[in-house]
């Protein structure tokens, strides 16, 4: 079962039924959170996409900030973002 999940209808994307413009409001421009956030909402097409490109920028961050991604891009608590956040830090 997917804790985020990811629908396209109509060329429009939403995450949880959250559009990206819901998703980005309260980051700001240049922020590394911000930054990945555009670029995985238009990359990523499911929970599996995610969790895969979020290993690829795990080495260039901390798992604080990955968790806020996937809190911002799921509208989760902590505790639901977790089990995501979980499954990027294994090797």
């Amino acid at each position: 079962m997917s804790i985020i999940k990811i629908k396209i209808e109509n060329n429009n994307k939403t995450f949880n039924e959250r559009s990206l413009k819901e998703i980005i409001n309260g980051f700001e421009k240049g922020e590394f959170e911000y930054e990945n956030i555009m670029k995985l909402f238009e990359k990523i097409n499911s929970e599996k996409d995610l969790i895969k490109e979020l290993k690829t920028i795990k080495k260039y961050t901390t798992p604080i900030s990955i968790l806020i991604i996937i809190k911002a891009l799921g509208n989760l608590s902590i505790s639901e973002a977790n089990p995501i956040l979980e499954k990027v830090l294994e090797d």
